[in-house]
Parts: structure tokens; sequence; C-alpha cells
């Protein structure tokens, strides 16, 4: 696998791609950039399963939002 930016940048990217926070200017959801992983993933025989595993991440983070929220800053697309 070939990563476009930093690898710690892409990975808290494609976190916060599958998390939806709702009513949060900082959202960085993107359900196009999911389809297209689960498509590529399909081509190579791989399950795709973070959706489901990130329900319980987001509210871990939506409670703890006021220290994390400056990672929904980072310029994920310099």
């Amino acid at each position: 696998m070939e990563f476009e930016k930093s690898f710690h940048a892409d990975l808290i990217y494609h976190l916060f791609a599958h998390m939806n926070l709702i009513d949060n200017a900082s959202n960085l959801f993107d359900k196009e950039y999911i389809e297209h992983i689960k498509y590529l993933k399909f081509r190579m025989n791989k399950e795709h399963y973070l959706e489901e595993e990130l329900y319980d991440l987001t509210d871990k983070y939506l409670n703890r939002f006021e220290r994390l929220s400056m990672l929904n800053f980072i310029p994920y697309d310099y």
C-alpha cells in the first residue's frame, strides 16, 4: 500500500473520514472516500469493517472533543 502524505496524517485522515461528527464544523466524514476504500478492499479480497469499529471510537472522541479537536485541523490536503 502506498501512502499519499505521511503515514500518520493518512492514518488520522482515514479514521476521521469514517467518523461522522454530525453538526460539527470540523467534520471530515467522506462517504465517497469510504466507498472508494470499500471498492479497493473488495478488489484485494479484504474485509471492510472499520465503519462498525468506529462507532465506539466516535463516542469516545466526542466525549473528549475539547482535548482532541486539534486533530481535525491538521492540514490533510497539503
